[in-house]
């Protein structure tokens, strides 16, 4: 997608959001330098599992690229909720 400028143009996850939801993997990844060439990008996180409007909910799991943190367990609108372990 490019801007007015012809330069490529971010796709900003609150612009989708509202249209995420089943089973998948998002994949964060976060820009250097304000340029949205893949090559300047970094890993962030992964999430997995089911997600209702951008939220989890449901069981999900998530690993940090960051710091290696862990998550596992149950969500309700982006909330853990139930079981749910992090280490």
């Amino acid at each position: 997608m490019k801007g007015q400028d012809g330069r490529p143009k971010f796709l900003k996850f609150d612009d989708i959001k509202e249209h995420i939801t089943g089973y998948g993997r998002m994949i964060y990844y976060k820009s250097n330098n304000s340029n949205p060439d893949p090559q300047f990008n970094e890993l962030e996180k992964v999430d997995e599992g089911h997600f209702v409007k951008g939220h989890k909910d449901g069981y999900c799991r998530s690993l940090s690229a960051i710091n290696g943190q862990c998550a596992a367990g149950y969500h309700k609108e982006g909330i853990p909720n139930g079981k749910w372990v992090s280490y």
